[in-house]
């Protein structure tokens, strides 16, 4: 939760931080840039943005659905990639 110096609370996630500004992505998917020194404050919640009741917001083939395609989606499933090391020979040496 950002406090702009006006007094606008904008709630979000940080993408990027430096010592003297930050970027902020408000859940409308809006960037907006801040220098932390017009702000009136900068609150980092415990609690995640993503849902966790997933099985009361989802029905069995919607849940289903949703972990086949994270399943296909990560670069690290077993069957993404092949264990075999000739498969990882790389062609620019």
């Amino acid at each position: 939760m950002i406090t702009t110096s006006s007094g606008n609370r904008l709630e979000g996630l940080i993408r990027n931080e430096d010592n003297f500004s930050v970027q902020f992505q408000t859940k409308d998917g809006a960037f907006h840039f801040f220098q932390k020194s017009e702000l009136r404050g900068l609150d980092r919640g415990d609690a995640s943005l993503m849902p966790t009741n997933y099985g009361e917001r989802l029905g069995s083939g919607e849940l289903a659905d949703l972990v086949s395609y994270l399943m296909t989606a990560s670069p690290n499933t077993s069957h993404a990639r092949s264990s075999h090391k000739d498969d990882w020979d790389d062609d620019t040496e």
